[in-house]
């Protein structure tokens, strides 16, 4: 973090580079396009040709890229001097962080870097804090205001936090801060301390730590190189709301699906049942009941939890089925899903998708992928369940009984609407392989098609 007293204040902030390279997202560079294959070609599901915006997919293996653990650690129980201080320290954040925030709102600053020039210099006058705890407050401040989060909890960078040994071996945590220079909190050596240091031995770095209530959560992290995607088996997963993920295992060699499964059913009907109970509660909540809003707070906090469990549960199927089949995953991307897809007078459509835990199921995808090495890429999700992989027939009245089932108005194939957008998005990442091989006939019609036995109605289209 740079403030206004340094020279080149706005020149070093804004054009300072990492010197690894980074994930390259220009999908038409020569570097992606000649290892992804890309082309002008026509899908190997309908034949059809494939539109630009379809073949947008991130490139995840340009570069190295660094998975995330947080580890909890647990303390014995310090002096009544050491606790002194680290509530004072709570305290002293706390009140820092509410003064910049507040002062974040009535100046209107449209950037962190514009309230951190403003305030760097007073807040290390007035208060004890480290430096580099006043720059995460700063860099806080918006997040919390757009998210309409509580007051963030201490975080200690390597640059004040450091875990030592003791004359007689015991571990503890150095933390760094005025008035007091050093203060050593004691680790208890448990089974979560052992779990960290395994990790420790096998190459993850602690990068940070956050103190809350006598308990130590680790941020460790470890650089691992991305697999390159595999040429013929992909595995294909649509994220929906009655279903958590529709996973297809897809064979573009010979144009077969090989499995088709459906992970984390379970939770639509889960968070329906958290959001009548939410719903009941806020309205005791509303009318004065304490009693109601803290077992408000507690269902909220008993629902992310489930929701983080399932999303971790269903990936590690989702990964575990790739390794058997040797594939790469497929995952389409819904980042902007929430903010875009908001339907007029349709208030249970719109209340079911903002409980789609899309990003919890992505991340936790990313992470186990990285740590396996399996490959991972993401498409672009348009019209994958409107498309009918049968014919090619694009057309939004191919979704019928309120969009559970699919029926296309050009041939009449009938499938599950979830089954077909995993088949679909399985599709669009075949399309980047770089030895793809279509077999088709002289007239341009697919010898092989990607159908089941029990798919009679689309195998007509083939005879």
């Amino acid at each position: 973090m740079w403030h206004r007293c340094q020279p080149g204040f706005r020149r070093k902030a804004f054009s300072r580079r990492c010197s690894t390279p980074a994930p390259c997202h220009n999908f038409r560079c020569e570097e992606t396009t000649q290892f992804m294959g890309w082309g002008n070609r026509t899908s190997i599901l309908s034949r059809q040709p494939i539109a630009e915006n379809h073949l947008n997919t991130s490139c995840l293996i340009c570069s190295r890229m660094p998975a995330i653990k947080c580890l909890r650690l647990n303390l014995l129980k310090p002096s009544r001097e050491k606790q002194r201080m680290l509530n004072g320290l709570g305290s002293e954040y706390a009140r820092v962080f509410t003064e910049l925030r507040a002062i974040y709102s009535f100046a209107h600053f449209t950037s962190a870097i514009e309230l951190h020039e403003w305030t760097y210099r007073a807040v290390r006058r007035d208060s004890f804090l480290p430096c580099q705890l006043v720059q995460e407050a700063t860099r806080l401040v918006k997040a919390t205001i757009k998210q309409n989060n509580p007051t963030p909890h201490p975080r200690f960078n390597t640059r004040v936090m450091s875990f030592k040994t003791t004359k007689r071996g015991n571990p503890v945590l150095s933390l760094s801060f005025k008035p007091r220079k050093r203060v050593l909190i004691p680790i208890a050596q448990d089974g979560a301390w052992k779990r960290f240091n395994s990790f420790v031995a096998n190459g993850w770095a602690c990068s940070s730590v956050v103190y809350h209530n006598g308990v130590i959560w680790a941020t460790i992290k470890k650089d691992f190189e991305p697999a390159k995607p595999a040429t013929h088996h992909i595995i294909g997963v649509d994220v929906g709301c009655r279903c958590l993920a529709a996973v297809t295992a897809y064979y573009s060699f010979n144009h077969k699906i090989r499995k088709q499964l459906y992970f984390g059913r379970d939770v639509a009907i889960r968070q329906e049942g958290f959001s009548v109970r939410r719903a009941s509660l806020q309205s005791l909540a509303d009318k004065g009941s304490r009693r109601a809003a803290n077992s408000l707070e507690r269902t909220k906090r008993k629902q992310s939890n489930f929701v983080r469990n399932r999303s971790y549960e269903v990936a590690w199927q989702i990964v575990g089925l790739a390794k058997k089949h040797r594939a790469t995953i497929a995952i389409e991307d819904l980042n902007k899903l929430k903010e875009n897809v908001v339907v007029k007078g349709a208030k249970q459509l719109n209340k079911t998708t903002q409980r789609l835990p899309y990003r919890k199921l992505r991340f936790a995808l990313e992470s186990i992928c990285l740590v396996e090495g399996v490959p991972l890429v993401v498409v672009n999700p348009h019209n994958t369940s409107r498309t009918c992989y049968a014919c090619g027939t694009i057309d939004k009245r191919n979704r019928i009984n309120g969009g559970k089932l699919f029926r296309c108005v050009g041939c009449g194939f009938v499938a599950n609407a979830d089954r077909v957008g995993s088949v679909n998005i399985a599709g669009r990442a075949a399309e980047k392989q770089v030895l793809l091989q279509d077999q088709s006939s002289a007239g341009q019609v697919p010898v092989n098609a990607p159908l089941r036995s029990d798919e009679s109605r689309g195998l007509a289209l083939y005879a």
